[in-house]
C-alpha cells in the first residue's frame, strides 16, 4: 500500500504541532519532518512528543546544496541525523551523495540504523537513500537507480527530479518496473512541478512506497505537490491498483481544471476501475503528438481516453485522423474534438460534445427546446475548437449566426465549413462586434479563464444590452469577468460551468461505458469551486 506522507517543515515546536495535527486530521498516513531549520534541542523535543509518536515519522535534514535548506557544516548534519536516529523515528532520508562521499557517515549512521532486512524487533530507524535533482531529469535514470539499490544498507530508494514535460513524469513511473528488477526493495519516484504530477497521483497504481502530499494550511515542501484532501479524496489513491484505466485532460494551461474532480467524482460513485488525472502539453501538433502516442503506447499506463481542451482540439482532431480513427460526424464537420478514446482492442476513437453542453445549457437558461434556437441570432466570440463545435450544434438547430473574430480569415473558413446548414453563417471582424445586433452571446475564447482573469473577449468601445443573453464557455472562475459585466447591465448570464457538466456526461458514458453519476459529479465541481 502507498503511504501518504505529509511533509512539514520543522521551524518551531509549536507551529509543527499544529501543522502534524492538521496532517493526521487529513489523513496523513506518514509525516516527513523537514528539520533542515531545526536545532538539537528542538529536535529531541519533538522526537518524544506524543503527537509526533502516533503513526510513521520521516527525519530529513536537507542541505542547501541538496535542494534543502540546512546551511551548516556537514558535521553538524550528520550529528542532527545521529541525534534523530537516536529519537527513533521509523525513517531517515540521506541523500545518496551524501552517503557515498563520507565514510564517517555511513560508519556513524550505519551503527544507528536498521539494516534493510532486519525483523520488526529491530526498533532503530530505516534508511531512505534518495537522489534529487532540482535542474531536471535525470541523463541516465537506470544507472542513477541501480547506484541507490547498491547501497545495501537501505530500506527505501528514492529518485526525486525537476520535471520539463509528460514524458520525464513517464520516465519517473517507468522506474517502478526497473526497480523491480533490481530487487524487492520498494521505490519512490517522483517528478517535480505541474509537468510531472502524474507521477504523484498515480502513486497508488505504480507501487510507490509512499507519496508526498500538503496538508491544510501547509504549503508543501517541493514543486508540483498535491493536496492530501484531493489525493485521497479525489484520485482515491488508497485504493488504486495496478489494472486501473487512467483517464486525463489535456490542455495547456491545465492546472484550473476541474475535469479531474468531476470524473473522479462519477468514478468514485460508480466503484469504477480508474483515474482521471491533468495532463499539461505544449502547444504545438509535435507536442500533442508525441505525448499522446508516449501515453498510450505504454501497457502499464492503460490509457482508457483523453478529455480535450485548449488548445489541442484541432490537434486531436489531426492525430485521430492520422492514425485512421473513428469520429462521429459532428467532430468529422467541425475538425475539432474534445474528447478520444483508446479502445481496449487497440481502436482509437474521437468525438466533440462541446455543441452538445453548450445547447443543453442554453435551452435551459432560455426555457426552450434546442430546435427554439432558429429564432435567435447568435454571436459567437472566436474561431477555435470550442467555437467550432458550438457553431456546428447551432447551425443544426437553424439559428443566425455571425462568428466574430480577431483574425477574419479564421472566422470566414469556420463559416464556410457550414455554409449549407439550416441557419445563416457569415464571419465578421471582432471590432464589428460594437454594432451587433445579436441576441444571444457565446464566448468561445479563453479570455477571462485563471490566471488571466481580467481579461475580455470583447473589442474595445464594445458593450452589453440588456435584452442578451450572455454564455462564457469559461468555468474557471465560475463568474467571469463577462458575466459580471453582463449582470451589471441586467443581461441573463449562462456559466460555463452548465456546458462542462453536460459535454463532461457524454465523456463520461464513452469512457466507462456506463451513465454518467451526473448528482456526484454536480457537487464535485460546485465544492471544487467554493
Amino acid at each position: 500500500m502507498t503511504w501518504m506522507v505529509a511533509p512539514i517543515f520543522v521551524d518551531s515546536i509549536d507551529t509543527a504541532l499544529t501543522h502534524i495535527h492538521a496532517a493526521r486530521q487529513a489523513g496523513a498516513e506518514a509525516l516527513e519532518l523537514r528539520c533542515d531549520r531545526t536545532g538539537p534541542q528542538d529536535l529531541e523535543t519533538l522526537l518524544r512528543h506524543p503527537q509526533v509518536r502516533q503513526g510513521r515519522v520521516i527525519v530529513t535534514v536537507r542541505s542547501a546544496e541538496e535542494g534543502g535548506q540546512f546551511t551548516g557544516s556537514e558535521e553538524e548534519r550528520l550529528s542532527l541525523l545521529a541525534l534523530s536516529c537516536r529519537g527513533r523515528p521509523d525513517f531517515v532520508d540521506v541523500e545518496w551523495a551524501a552517503w557515498q562521499r563520507s565514510a564517517q557517515w555511513r560508519r556513524v549512521l550505519g551503527q544507528l540504523i536498521a539494516p534493510w532486512g532486519s525483523g520488526p524487533d529491530d526498533q532503530r530507524p530505516r534508511l531512505i537513500i534518495s537522489r534529487h535533482d532540482f535542474s531536471g531529469p535525470p541523463r541516465y535514470p537506470e544507472a542513477e537507480l541501480a547506484e541507490l539499490a547498491g547501497v545495501p544498507e537501505a530500506s527505501i530508494l528514492k529518485m526525486a527530479f525537476r520535471a520539463r514535460s509528460v514524458h520525464d513524469a513517464l520516465t519517473a513511473l517507468r522506474l517502478y518496473e526497473i526497480a523491480r528488477r533490481l530487487g524487492p526493495r520498494p521505490l519512490v519516484s517522483i517528478a517535480m512541478d505541474e509537468a510531472g504530477q502524474i507521477s504523484r497521483l498515480l502513486a497508488g497504481k505504480f507501487g510507490a512506497a509512499f507519496t508526498f502530499a500538503a496538508s491544510p494550511g501547509h504549503g508543501g515542501t517541493a514543486p508540483g505537490q498535491p493536496r492530501l484532501t484531493d489525493l485521497k479524496g479525489v484520485y482515491r489513491l488508497d485504493r488504486q491498483r495496478a489494472d486501473w484505466r487512467v483517464f486525463g485532460v489535456v490542455g495547456w494551461p491545465i492546472a484550473h481544471s476541474l475535469s479531474p474532480a468531476l470524473h473522479n467524482a462519477g468514478f468514485a460513485a460508480l466503484d469504477f476501475p480508474g483515474v482521471y488525472v491533468p495532463l499539461p502539453i505544449a502547444p504545438g501538433y509535435e507536442s500533442f503528438a508525441a505525448a499522446v502516442d508516449a501515453l498510450r503506447q505504454w501497457p502499464q499506463m492503460n490509457l482508457g481516453g483523453l478529455s480535450i481542451t485548449i488548445p489541442h482540439k484541432e490537434n486531436a482532431y489531426r492525430y485521430l485522423r492520422e492514425r485512421d480513427g473513428t469520429m462521429d460526424p459532428t467532430a468529422s464537420q467541425t475538425r475539432a474534438l474534445n474528447t478520444l478514446f483508446f479502445r481496449a482492442e487497440g481502436s482509437l476513437g474521437g468525438l466533440n460534445s462541446d455543441g452538445v453542453g453548450a445547447l443543453g445549457a442554453l435551452a435551459e437558461a432560455l426555457c426552450i427546446a434546442p430546435a427554439g434556437l432558429s429564432q435567435y441570432r447568435v454571436a459567437v466570440l472566436g474561431a477555435g475548437g470550442a467555437a467550432r463545435g458550438i457553431v456546428a450544434a447551432l447551425a443544426a438547430c437553424g439559428a443566425s449566426i455571425v462568428i466574430y473574430n480577431r483574425t477574419l480569415a479564421r472566422a470566414a473558413e469556420l463559416a464556410r465549413a457550414f455554409a449549407g446548414a439550416a441557419g445563416k453563417i457569415t464571419a465578421a471582424p471582432l471590432q464589428d462586434f460594437r454594432h451587433t445586433t445579436c441576441q444571444i452571446v457565446i464566448n468561445c475564447t479563453p479570455a477571462g479563464m485563471t490566471p488571466n482573469v481580467e481579461t475580455l473577449p470583447l473589442p474595445p468601445g464594445a458593450s452589453l444590452r440588456p435584452d442578451m443573453v450572455v454564455f462564457d464557455t469559461v468555468y474557471n472562475p465560475r463568474e467571469t469577468r463577462l458575466l459580471r459585466l453582463a449582470r451589471q447591465c441586467g443581461a441573463r448570464t449562462v456559466e460555463g460551468l452548465e456546458m462542462l457538466l453536460r459535454q463532461a456526461a457524454v465523456q463520461f458514458e464513452g469512457f466507462t461505458g456506463q451513465r454518467a453519476a451526473l448528482n456526484a459529479m454536480r457537487q464535485a465541481v460546485s465544492s471544487a469551486h467554493k
